[in-house]
Parts: C-alpha cells; sequence; structure tokens
C-alpha cells in the first residue's frame, strides 16, 4: 500500500521543456492529478480484493501533506465538523465523562447544567446498559461511542448507586453545550492573587477570559497568575485579544513571516487593555503551544510579568484550514509567528547541537554556560540561539519556543502514584467513601473552599486507601512514605471532584501545586515591572 502512495504522491522536480519552455506547476499539478485518477480508476477495477476509496484517498492526502511538515493535516467530513464545534467551543453529549473501574464503565464526572446533571447523576454511578446494550467488561471507548450522536437524539442509560443492586433507568437528551477554554479560577486563600488556568483558546475563550477576570477583579484581585500548561492553542485572534488586555495602546501582539503576503498577520493593540496594571506570572510547560506562545511570548518581550516552568513546544507555525464541498478540509503551513521583538516561535523540525548568539553578553561563567547550554539542548534547542534584549535590558532567547525567565521544574511522585491514579484505586476508594460520608460532608460543607479549609484525609482514610490498594497487589511502602503529602491532598481533591464538580478538585490540587507556589513567591518581582 505504501508503494502505491509513493506512485501517488512522488513529484517530478526535473525541467521538461515544451518548445523551450519550462513546463508550468499548474502543468505538472494536472499531471499528477491525472496520475492519481488513473491508479484510482485502475486499482478500484483490478485490484485482488474490493477497495475502500475513501479510505486510501484519506490516507493518501495524509502522507502527502505530512511530506510538507507534521503539522500540515488532512480532516475527513466528520472529523472537520467535530474539529469546527470544539473551536466554537462546543461539544455534544449528556455531560458524562466515564471511567473503568474492575471492568465496570463508572460516572467519573457530571457536567453543571448537563442532561446527565439535571437527572441527578452522580459519580460513583455504575453503568450496566447503554441504549440496551450491556456494557459490563466493554472499554471506555465503545461506551463513548454509543452515547455519541447529533444533538436532541436520547440516550438510554440504566445503572446502579453506591453498593445496592437496585437498577435506575434515565432517558438523556444529547445537548450542544459549552466546551470551556477556562477550566478553573479562583482566589488564592486570603490574598489578592487571582488564578486563572486557560485550558486553550476556543473562539469564546477571550469572553471566558474577561468574564473570569472581571469576577476576581470584584474579589480583590490585584495581581494575577495564568496556567497555560499543556495549553495546545486555538484561535490566534481570541489569544490575541486575552494578550491585549494586559498591554498599553499601539503594542505589536504577533506578526507573522509567510511567503504568500494575503496570509500576512500583524495584529497591534488600539486601545489600553484594561488588566495592563496587573502584575502577572505565567506558567507554563513542554505542552504549552502557539497561541499559548504567542501570550507568554509578548508578556515576556515587553517585561510585563515573569514566565516559569518550562520552555515551550514552540509551535509557531501558521495554519489556513480550506474546505473542500464534500465537508472534508486540509489544514496547510502559509507561515510562521514571530513575537513583537521577532522571535520565530516555531522550533526547527531537524535537532540539533546549540550554540549561542557569540554576540549574547549574558555575564555567565563558563560552567553556568555550558549548563545553559546541555539545558538547552535537552530541551530541544536549535543550533543558533540567537538572544535579544526587552526595553529594560533583560536578555531573552530566540531559536523556538518560549524559554522561560525561571526554569521550574513540576512535582514528581513515585511510581505506586501512578499506578494508584491508572488503575483508578484512588477512584474507587473516593467513591466507596461517599458511599458512607456524602450526606455528612454536604451538610457540614457547603462549598469546596470550606472544605478544603475544613476537611482532614486522616491516617485511618489512608490505612484503607492502602488495604484497597494491596487488595488488588499494589503497594510499597518506601514509595508511599515519599508519596505520603502529595496522595492526602490528592483524594482530598477527589472527593471534592466528586461533590462539587472538576473545578473543585483541580483547586484543591493546584493550591499546593510546586509551580503555583513559585509563582505566587515570584509575584513581586513581577510587580517591579
Amino acid at each position: 500500500m505504501k508503494k502505491l502512495f509513493l506512485l501517488i504522491l512522488i513529484i517530478p522536480f526535473v525541467l521538461i521543456l515544451q518548445s523551450g519552455k519550462k513546463v508550468s506547476d499548474e502543468d505538472i499539478i494536472n499531471l499528477q492529478g491525472e496520475k492519481l485518477k488513473t491508479i484510482l480508476n485502475t486499482a478500484s477495477r483490478n485490484y485482488v480484493d474490493s477497495i475502500d476509496i475513501e479510505a486510501v484517498s484519506t490516507a493518501a492526502f495524509n502522507f502527502l501533506l505530512k511530506e510538507l511538515d507534521r503539522q500540515c493535516q488532512y480532516y475527513d467530513a466528520e472529523t472537520y465538523a467535530k474539529l469546527k464545534d470544539r473551536n466554537a467551543g462546543k461539544k455534544i453529549g449528556v455531560g458524562l465523562g466515564l471511567i473503568l473501574i474492575n471492568d465496570t464503565v463508572t460516572v467519573y464526572s457530571v457536567d453543571a447544567g448537563s442532561p446527565a446533571d439535571s437527572a441527578a447523576m452522580l459519580p460513583g454511578d455504575k453503568i450496566i446498559y447503554i441504549n440496551g446494550k450491556n456494557v459490563v467488561s466493554d472499554n471506555i471507548n465503545s461506551a463513548n461511542n454509543l452515547i455519541k450522536g447529533k444533538a436532541g437524539e436520547t440516550v438510554t442509560f440504566v445503572y446502579k448507586r453506591g453498593g445496592g443492586s437496585t437498577l435506575h433507568e434515565v432517558v438523556l437528551p444529547r445537548k450542544s453545550s459549552p466546551d470551556k477554554s477556562i477550566t478553573t479560577y479562583f482566589m488564592i486563600g486570603n490574598t489578592d492573587i487571582g488564578f486563572i488556568k486557560l485550558n486553550r483558546f476556543s473562539f469564546k475563550a477571550a469572553e471566558e477570559f474577561i468574564d473570569a477576570m472581571e469576577n476576581l477583579k470584584s474579589k480583590g484581585m490585584k495581581q494575577i497568575i495564568i496556567d497555560l500548561r499543556s495549553n495546545p492553542g486555538g484561535s490566534l485572534e481570541q489569544a490575541s485579544i486575552i494578550t491585549g488586555s494586559f498591554l498599553k495602546k499601539g503594542k505589536q501582539i504577533t506578526s507573522t513571516k509567510v511567503r504568500n503576503k494575503e496570509f500576512l498577520v500583524d495584529y497591534q493593540t488600539t486601545s489600553d487593555g484594561e488588566f495592563s496594571d496587573l502584575p502577572i506570572v505565567i506558567i507554563v510547560n513542554k505542552n504549552s503551544a502557539s497561541a499559548s506562545e504567542i501570550l507568554a511570548g509578548a508578556i515576556q518581550d515587553y517585561d510585563k510579568g515573569i514566565i516559569i516552568g518550562e520552555k515551550t513546544f514552540g509551535k509557531g507555525s501558521v495554519q489556513k484550514i480550506w474546505e473542500i464541498k464534500d465537508g472534508s478540509a486540509f489544514k496547510l503551513t502559509v507561515g510562521n509567528y514571530l513575537t513583537p521583538l521577532g522571535r520565530n516561535i516555531q522550533k526547527p523540525f531537524k535537532k540539533s547541537k546549540a550554540v549561542l548568539d557569540p554576540a549574547a553578553k549574558l555575564n555567565l561563567s563558563e560552567k553556568a554556560r555550558k549548563n545553559l547550554l546541555n539545558s538547552i539542548n535537552k530541551l530541544g534547542g536549535g543550533k543558533s540561539l540567537p538572544v535579544y534584549t526587552t526595553a529594560k535590558g533583560r536578555s531573552v532567547f530566540g531559536g523556538g519556543g518560549i524559554f522561560p525567565d525561571y526554569k521550574i521544574a513540576m512535582d514528581t511522585t513515585t511510581m505506586l502514584t501512578s499506578v494508584l491514579k491508572s488503575k483508578q484505586i484512588i477512584n474507587e476508594y473516593t467513591f466507596d467513601y461517599l458511599n458512607l460520608n456524602r450526606s455528612s460532608i454536604i451538610s457540614e460543607f457547603d462549598n469546596a473552599i470550606e472544605f478544603n479549609k475544613g476537611f482532614t484525609v486522616t491516617d485511618s482514610m489512608l490505612a484503607d486507601l492502602k488495604k484497597l490498594s494491596v487488595s488488588k497487589n499494589i503497594w510499597n511502602k518506601e514509595m508511599f512514605a515519599r508519596d505520603k503529602k502529595y496522595l492526602r491532598n490528592y483524594l482530598k481533591a477527589s472527593i471534592a471532584q466528586a461533590i462539587w464538580g472538576v473545578e473543585a478538585g483541580k483547586m484543591i490540587i493546584l493550591l499546593k501545586d510546586k509551580l503555583v507556589k513559585s509563582a505566587i513567591e515570584l509575584l513581586p518581582e513581577a510587580r517591579k515591572m
């Protein structure tokens, strides 16, 4: 099959002479198109087995585009429709997140305001049938596929609650609902520090962000931490609006380097941003990409705040999507994004050894310079790393991605904690615990903030978690001793999530997060800017 694709896709790069003239690109494209048509026609009539022409064509289109670069992509009609919904900040479903516990499909989360929420389904409910199909021992993908469908259609669930044997049946309509860009935001303790976790940049991200910022300001926020970890990007326009809210009038947010001038982009602020006087710290990691890097890069270039964490992904290429009349589409790279100082965000596709710009005046000892180069190489730095100088004299690196002002590694835990999470043992314990204690917790605490302050995960609870884990032949005393503090907080977050939702659980985890604590400590430096 691969040979077939190569025959279809290899385009001759030799000069073909006709009447002493070079054949145009259009002539070559027409010839290659005829070759594709001939091969598909011939294969469909003569190949030894029947052929799925659409599947073969889809594979060929993907192969062609990936030969250009890894960011180019073909979407069949169904995939493209889902992509448009996601980018528009919409999702279609009944509001359930599912996991597998002891071969049983189990509700992990219920979206607030969703059909499942209206029907009073709860995390921990055990799904037995979906649309009449027994899903016991099914995998999660199979169960989720039964839930997928068009908005307005219904899905029937039969489930058990707690440790009981009573079967409950509920019919839920599929519904289009917001797929939020912001997963959680809150004030940090008794401070004037706000925190926002920006998960991606959908076409409603700026509206969500401004609303969250206004809400935090009403609660006394005077400085902000924005968490962009694992944010893959999204809408450039939305990222530019958010970035502009922190800048003064007349500042460039980003520009593009392109071959076709039709795709030139030069985003400028047209007024003073409403949050331009707020101190800001941004947290990034190796999976922060694209629009995330535009936001972080502009804040860094203008000395508006501090960037901490890991070097970002380096996805700075500009993609445009062309739609095809059958509902399919393809995405093509048409340029590269630049930060206000002119740093190219796109990392080199080919790895090479890092060399610092000889003109860089970094005032480093030889040992520090070697350590820096070793770190850059591990992070995927390019061959030559230009150094740019901000208006306040800070040195910032180019060469792809955004290098943090302070490189801070994430918290690490042992293999024991990883297994307790991946095998759903902590979730299983949480749901068993809540079968007995949900009512008392809800009567004692009005919300997750009060719960976080007043609830203690006791040694007895950890001992019960250990018993459950040992019963599954999973335990390590030394690893548990190392992770005990983390597990205590993670279990508290798991309980909060099962009662008050995903945002509550994330808040409790983030308040103990190493990088969040570092961000708080670095806000005084951000204030000096």
